[in-house]
């Protein structure tokens, strides 16, 4: 899954963004993993 995050205005001159295209700066990946479980085994 991709999510893109565009801004709606220009963060210096509040010029609207839309329908601009614009350039990847920096692309990051996010990993969910689940919660560990942990198991005591007493000898």
């Amino acid at each position: 899954m991709v999510v893109r995050h565009a801004p709606a205005v220009c963060p210096q001159c509040q010029a609207c963004l839309a329908g601009q295209p614009g350039a990847v700066v920096e692309r990051r990946q996010v990993h969910a993993l689940p919660q560990l479980r942990l198991e005591v085994t007493e000898h």
